[in-house]
């Protein structure tokens, strides 16, 4: 109802006034009313831009388009203010994380349980794309449980028990930590990979490896990538370069 009365508030107004809105013009670009009788023209102002480019190259080279241009970057984007006077026209590069810092972040946000052998080894070599000498350190390994007989002596009583070893051979030599090199961003041109550190821990008793990020390696690694964004376009550009969000 209030729609309604509003829309007929304004079509009385427009009666009263003597001005009749007319159809835009076929490339959309005039818009014409009857005041009276008389048909006037007006020109429809440009919506504001708001462009997508697919790499941070045609964002730097779109820049010589600009008059009073000012670039933001951050973890999640890069945007190119056009005029810093009245902000409304931008270039967008937007950055997505990779599947292999997604597999990490993964990790670290929702503490997935204990991997198994075979788990591990499709981590290794199907989500992280790790080389394939890294992977075999962890695919020989044998897994026995020993019983060996235990003899309990008590106060005045005797028990025996069985007494379970867990043990796994070929873990000698597997390292406590493997550096994995991964891209932070999967956008075109920001594929450079970063070292992040992986805390690998072995449970005999259950057969199952915990696996975590070094603290601080993905956030190092996502910097180091942000920072290599930011010498790229102060490098390229003369126009100022904040690392934030505008």
């Amino acid at each position: 109802m209030l729609k309604e009365a509003l829309q007929l508030i304004q079509e009385t107004a427009q009666r009263a006034r003597g001005v009749r809105p007319l159809d835009l013009s076929a490339d959309r670009r005039v818009e014409r009313f009857d005041v009276g009788g008389k048909i006037e023209a007006f020109d429809v102002p440009p919506v504001p831009r708001g462009h997508v480019v697919g790499s941070l190259a045609d964002l730097i080279e779109y820049v010589s388009t600009a008059t009073n241009a000012v670039v933001w970057y951050s973890h999640g984007k890069v945007v190119l203010i056009l005029d810093d006077e009245d902000r409304r026209d931008h270039v967008m590069f937007p950055l997505a994380y990779s599947e292999q810092m997604m597999a990490l972040l993964k990790i670290v946000e929702s503490a997935p349980p204990p991997m198994s052998q075979r788990d591990l080894l499709l981590f290794l070599r199907l989500g992280l794309d790790v080389p394939d000498a890294t992977v075999n350190l962890f695919r020989s390994l044998n897994w026995t449980d020993g019983k060996q007989l235990a003899s309990n002596l008590g106060s005045g009583r005797e028990s025996l028990g069985m007494q379970i070893q867990a043990e796994c051979n070929g873990t000698d030599g597997l390292p406590g930590e493997v550096t994995v090199q991964i891209p932070v961003y999967r956008e075109f041109g920001e594929r450079e990979p970063w070292s992040v550190r992986l805390l690998i821990e072995i449970d005999v008793n259950t057969k199952t490896f915990l696996v975590c990020p070094g603290p601080g390696d993905l956030d190092a690694a996502i910097q180091a990538a942000q920072q290599s964004i930011g010498e790229r376009l102060s490098r390229n550009l003369t126009c100022p370069v904040y690392y934030g969000a505008p």
